[in-house]
């Protein structure tokens, strides 16, 4: 909506209070002012800012990027709006004058030919969408933060960007906000499975190996579902669901990242036809397409994550092959039974560790084909058992990546 429609829109509002003698006409008339005021005072602020600041901006030098002062055009800018981000109840000020301030940057750099260097606006617009808990949006825009410090030749690789440093925004975020709202459980059950103690480091590259690729749906599986303790309305429920859903969804897409750039190419060769997250942890380690009713021709494996050439997980397939047919069916057995048949029978009595693996990447098979095909929220057993779904999923995801890469089957 442009500036005058938005004014219009206002003044009818206004006129429609006072029409219907609404009991707080004068301050809401005044309020509705003030905001209006305030756009048109921030599209002041762009334009002065435009005229003094980013019509005389130079490109920087990319051959030489060292000793350079960037950012010294939008400097001032952002001087005003981090004084009003840093005071409560300002937050939303800031953020209109940043996404201004990107807006016309883009625009004057599009319409010049001037390649400026817009990191810091995009990186301080990254933190405002932070701020309001638009988790998504503020890490897409520390990526373009930190592929404008790559593009200039300031820092070789967007992990080495302030934007997504360990020590830089993202870092601190994760500190500060998404390791609070992982579970203790996660990393607990991935250092026992792997014998090793893996701390905030490991953690930030196992999140920047992620989202650095545009996933975004871990954060939001973790802090939305966060977000929404204690509350238990349908919306609250389906917000976890979603969460559950979202992740379920991502350790598919992370076993096919896997899969396709594997170093076996055997393992390769299974993903060419991008399977399906039943094919990737059951089907695809044996060599018909359908699993065998025969006990005898299952045991007869070919090539797929967990049995390959550089490891064999013999336990673990074992532990899945046990528990699939009992998970597999969301149309005829309750999520609730599935819960109660992982947490009550034991898939492989030989391997403690391989049996609780098996467990959790069958109840993410199950959670992936139940939340993609199916939005049932209200169902009890969903609503019993989100927390521990949750944690079972982020137990697997970590898992998994760790496994995989510690073991030299990927590179992240």
């Amino acid at each position: 909506m442009s500036r005058p429609d938005e004014m219009a829109a206002i003044a009818n509002l206004i006129q429609v209070m006072q029409a219907k003698q609404h009991p707080y006409v004068a301050q809401l008339s005044d309020l509705m002012r003030a905001v209006g005021d305030a756009g048109n005072l921030v599209e002041e602020i762009g334009a002065r800012w435009t005229r003094d600041f980013l019509v005389t901006a130079k490109a920087p030098d990319k051959a030489n990027p060292a000793g350079q002062d960037y950012d010294s055009y939008a400097s001032p800018l952002i001087v005003v709006a981090e004084m009003l981000r840093k005071q409560t109840g300002f937050k939303g000020l800031a953020h209109r004058i940043y996404a201004v301030a990107v807006r016309l940057a883009d625009k004057h750099c599009t319409d010049t030919g001037t390649d400026l260097h817009r990191g810091a606006l995009y990186a301080d617009l990254a933190i405002t969408y932070f701020d309001q808990g638009q988790f998504e949006l503020g890490l897409s825009w520390l990526l373009a933060a930190a592929n404008e410090d790559v593009r200039f030749n300031r820092v070789p690789t967007i992990y080495d960007s302030y934007a997504l440093s360990d020590d830089g925004i993202f870092g601190q975020w994760v500190k500060s906000h998404l390791l609070p709202s992982i579970p203790n459980a996660v990393l607990d059950f991935v250092n026992a499975q792997l014998g090793t103690t893996y701390g905030f480091p490991d953690v930030m590259r196992f999140l920047r190996a992620l989202a650095g690729q545009g996933d975004l749906n871990l954060l939001a599986g973790i802090m939305n579902f966060t977000r929404f303790e204690g509350r238990n309305d349908y919306v609250a429920q389906s917000v976890r669901f979603t969460c559950l859903r979202d992740l379920a969804t991502l350790t598919e897409v992370f076993l096919k990242r896997v899969g396709s750039r594997h170093p076996d190419v055997a393992v390769r060769n299974k993903f060419a036809d991008s399977p399906m997250l039943a094919s990737v942890v059951h089907h695809m380690h044996y060599h018909h397409s359908a699993r065998n009713a025969d006990l005898a021709k299952r045991l007869v494996r070919s090539e797929g994550l967990f049995w390959n050439a550089l490891r064999k997980e013999n336990d673990l397939i074992t532990g899945i092959d046990a528990g699939f047919d009992s998970v597999k069916d969301f149309h005829s057995v309750s999520i609730a039974d599935v819960r109660a048949y992982l947490d009550t029978n034991t898939l492989n009595a030989a391997a403690p560790n391989a049996d609780a693996l098996a467990k959790r990447f069958l109840l993410a098979y199950r959670l992936r084909n139940e939340t993609s095909h199916s939005f049932n929220p209200a169902d009890a057993g969903m609503i019993a058992h989100a927390a521990e779904f949750r944690t079972w999923l982020l137990q697997t995801i970590f898992y998994s990546f760790f496994f995989f890469r510690d073991t030299g089957q990927a590179t992240f």
